[in-house]
């Protein structure tokens, strides 16, 4: 059924309401150009960044030459590459997301290269507004359906189908379904 003009207003609406939802977080090249390489100064480069929750750090390298540890801040100190090495990043183009705020460090386990400055320590902080939506700026669940009805309505499509199939995954109580949960289903 083609959608009527309202209906489009509407769409749009909602596409409006939600693109802020959609927001990503920066991503960082560890070292841009240079990659993540021996001979560079990490804490020069990450200096002058601000580290938030939701960025991601991307470690670029030859595959062989080098890898990506996580490690706690005694270990990035000593350069102690941990035991586990299972724990390695090894793809050549490794990409963390930082997901909690506070210290990470990141290290090169392969030869000498942490003594010899490969590796990071940066300071994560909360996302703000203007870089990820907090959680009570996300639109409400009863505002979609809403939305979607209303766009349903427009269209001519009046008629709400319950689907009553999921109820084998909702759990059923002695009297049959619990009917706290029903699917609604429109023609759009």
């Amino acid at each position: 059924m083609a959608l009527s003009g309202y209906s489009n207003v509407i769409m749009i609406v909602i596409v409006t309401f939600f693109s802020p939802c959609i927001a990503m977080g920066t991503e960082y090249v560890v070292g841009d150009h240079h990659g993540w390489a021996t001979g560079f100064d990490y804490n020069i480069w990450a200096a002058d960044k601000v580290f938030k929750v939701g960025d991601s750090l991307v470690f670029r390298y030859e595959v062989g030459q080098h890898n990506v540890y996580r490690v706690n801040a005694t270990a990035f100190q000593n350069c102690t590459v941990p035991s586990n090495h299972s724990e390695a990043l090894r793809s050549g183009n490794d990409v963390i997301v930082l997901a909690s705020p506070g210290q990470k460090w990141y290290l090169c386990g392969v030869g000498e290269h942490c003594t010899t400055g490969q590796k990071l320590a940066i300071t994560v902080v909360p996302s703000t507004i203007s870089s990820s939506p907090s959680p009570r700026l996300l639109p409400s669940p009863f505002l979609v359906l809403a939305l979607l009805r209303a766009s349903a309505i427009a269209a001519g499509d009046l008629r709400p189908k319950f689907d009553h199939s999921m109820r084998d995954n909702i759990g059923e109580t002695e009297g049959g379904t619990d009917g706290h949960v029903m699917f609604l289903q429109t023609n759009l």
